[in-house]
């Protein structure tokens, strides 16, 4: 396994038979504020009023690359946190090997719009036809009106089929084979 920067990624050869593991986030800074407010609660015991918001915004996002799939992993992180560089990896001027489609998104935050409101603008740089939404039968988040049109006629893949998704083309699979 071959682990690359952003930069590294937009000059490294890569090659089919290798695996590629390509980091997008978090910065340094948002490690910084999520150590910050990790201090603060042990200190207090109490969390700040924006603590979900950089814990979620600290989550690792990362692209997996190997014999000629991509797989953008985000975590419970914000699409809109590593569209600049997608914008990057898939610009010929400043990438050497450009990525223009990606196999598979796991969406962030089990699918939530929040997490996810710069999809539809990702998906203009970087073209995919599956996701997957994690623990999607559980919790609170559900998925909006505006996300349901950016993946009408997509795949999705969930663990398990709950009402909030009745309106996509869903794939139930606890074992998901791709």
């Amino acid at each position: 396994i071959i682990f690359l920067s952003i930069n590294q990624r937009k000059k490294y050869p890569i090659k089919d038979e290798e695996v590629y593991i390509t980091f997008l986030n978090p910065s340094k800074e948002k490690v910084e504020k999520l150590r910050y407010n990790y201090d603060y609660y042990k200190s207090t015991g109490k969390t700040k009023s924006n603590d979900a918001k950089i814990v979620n915004g600290s989550s690792i996002m990362f692209i997996l690359e190997y014999d000629g799939k991509r797989v953008l992993f985000t975590g419970d992180g914000y699409i809109g946190d590593i569209l600049p560089i997608i914008n990057d990896l898939s610009n010929e001027e400043s990438s050497a090997q450009t990525i223009k489609e990606l196999d598979l998104i796991k969406l962030p935050h089990h699918g939530s719009l929040d997490n996810n409101k710069q999809l539809d603008e990702l998906l203009t740089k970087m073209h995919c036809e599956k996701f997957i939404i994690t623990n999607g039968e559980s919790g609170n988040v559900k998925i909006e009106e505006d996300l349901e049109k950016i993946l009408e006629g997509k795949t999705i893949y969930i663990n398990k089929n709950c009402d909030k998704y009745r309106n996509l083309k869903i794939i139930v699979n606890t074992e998901i084979d791709l």
